[in-house]
C-alpha cells in the first residue's frame, strides 16, 4: 500500500516535471523565433529597407519577446519548485520505507526468537 502511494506520487511528480520541461522548451523555441523575427525587422529598419512606420513592428516584437521571457522565467521557477517538492517527497518516502523496513526486520527477528 505504501509502495502504491509512493509510485502514484512519484508518477504524478514526474508527469508534472515533464509537462513543465516541455512548456519551457516550447517557450524557448517561441522566444528564439520571436528574437529572430525582431532581428530581421530591426535589420530591415536599420538598412532603410523598412519605413519609419515599421518601427512599431519592431517595438511590438520586442514587447512580445519581453512577455515570452517573463513567462519562461515563471515556468522555470515553477519547475524548480516542483523539483524541490519532488525531491522532498522522495526523501520523505525513502525515510518511511527505511522505517517500515526496520520495523519489519525487528518483528521478523522477534518472531524468529519465539
Amino acid at each position: 500500500m505504501l509502495e502504491e502511494a509512493e509510485s502514484g506520487t512519484i508518477k504524478k511528480a514526474k508527469d508534472a516535471i515533464s509537462k513543465l520541461q516541455d512548456k519551457v522548451k516550447s517557450l524557448e523555441a517561441q522566444l528564439e523565433a520571436a528574437n529572430n523575427a525582431k532581428n530581421i525587422l530591426q535589420n530591415l529598419f536599420d538598412t532603410g529597407v523598412a519605413k519609419i512606420g515599421d518601427q512599431k513592428d519592431v517595438e511590438t516584437q520586442s514587447e512580445r519577446n519581453e512577455k515570452l521571457i517573463e513567462e519562461l522565467q515563471t515556468k522555470k521557477k515553477e519547475l524548480a519548485t516542483i523539483r524541490e517538492k519532488y525531491d522532498n517527497k522522495i526523501f520523505e518516502l525513502n525515510t518511511k520505507v527505511q522505517s517500515v523496513t526496520s520495523e519489519k526486520s525487528k518483528v521478523e527477528l522477534q518472531l524468529a526468537k519465539s
